[in-house]
């Protein structure tokens, strides 16, 4: 019995094609954190507007808590989208030029 030929492998996508999809993923999350943070000073406003007069200093307390562990969160989620971004850059400034080119690709609809 033969073994079945292996299919084609696809070609590598090109080092611009790379660095695009790398941006647009970096845009991505970056919108998700702008949602999830917008949610949240919404939850912060009603949370406000209904403790007007608290039954407990442990619900504000509970409340601060949460909202400052989110706001933690959301932090070490910046600074690795900051740290993959500093690494587009560098593939970038390896190839002897900037990333504003690219940046520009992301207004563009993508084909999925």
């Amino acid at each position: 019995m033969q073994p079945s030929p292996l299919p084609q492998a696809p070609p590598p996508p090109a080092r611009r094609e790379v660095i695009n999809a790398l941006l647009h993923a970096i845009a991505v999350r970056e919108l998700a954190v702008a949602s999830l943070l917008n949610a949240e000073a919404e939850k912060a406003a009603q949370m406000a507007r209904t403790m007007a007069r608290p039954e407990s200093f442990d619900d504000v307390i509970s409340f601060q808590r949460a909202v400052a562990d989110l706001m933690q969160s959301m932090v070490r989620k910046e600074e690795v989208l900051l740290r993959r971004l500093g690494a587009v850059l560098a593939l970038c400034e390896a190839e002897g030029r900037d990333c504003s080119d690219l940046l520009a690709d992301l207004d563009e609809p993508r084909e999925e």
